[in-house]
């Protein structure tokens, strides 16, 4: 038998459980569907001439990044051969929100309030990543007859990240019968996770997320 140094092993259980936190890091970043603090319908980014052919041709764009203090915006955008008003059904489903990820386990509608066209959502997010349970709510405003919902992290309840919001908005297609779905997301987990992978992170979620619905549209 080997005789374990008290100091090594105690050293061991630190490394173990800092590499479970940074794994919690970054499956929240991956796994968080993000949420525009000014509430404002998002502007519709310039594309380039080879942006625009992959559009046309159902592709994701994505779109250069602006960094800021509670985060790195990724912008994500996706012609699909569907109306808005099918897309619109698939983005407020709950079901959906749950469906795409491996790691959200529920999604629970706390308050739905409309008030002169403008629907005011609340929703809570469980996801469960090992062993770990994570909470977080967010307040949504969708405006219909606008055709776009902004959202950011209800602070008056008990979340365990540190911020989230972002926007869904669609547009006219580049093609009868089509419509793009344009798709912002910034998120801060309030963990120590590298820069680098965080932004990869949220891209690939951001990515992931936009086909999906692509996906069942077009079914």
């Amino acid at each position: 038998m080997v005789a374990v140094n008290p100091q090594q092993a105690r050293l061991s259980r630190r490394g173990w459980a800092s590499l479970q936190g940074l794994a919690l890091g970054f499956a929240l970043t991956v796994f968080l569907l993000p949420s525009l603090a000014s509430g404002a319908r998002p502007d519709f980014p310039s594309l380039s001439e080879k942006q625009e052919e992959k559009l046309a041709a159902g592709k994701l764009v994505l779109v250069a990044a602006s960094s800021g203090e509670a985060g790195r915006m990724v912008t994500g955008v996706i012609q699909i051969d569907a109306e808005h008003q099918k897309i619109w059904s698939i983005l407020l489903n709950n079901q959906n929100i749950v469906d795409s990820s491996k790691a959200i386990r529920e999604v629970k509608t706390y308050k739905d309030v409309t008030t002169s066209g403008v629907r005011d959502l609340r929703l809570a997010f469980l996801l469960k990543v090992g062993w770990s349970e994570i909470r977080y709510h967010t307040a949504r405003s969708y405006h219909v007859a606008s055709q776009y919902m902004t959202w950011v992290l209800d602070k008056k309840k008990a979340n365990d990240i540190a911020w989230t919001e972002g926007s869904y908005s669609t547009w006219p297609g580049r093609k009868p019968g089509s419509t793009l779905f344009l798709y912002k997301a910034r998120i801060d987990t309030g963990r120590a996770v590298p820069e680098w992978l965080e932004e990869d992170l949220t891209e690939s979620s951001l990515k992931r997320y936009l086909l999906y619905v692509q996906k069942l549209a077009e079914e």
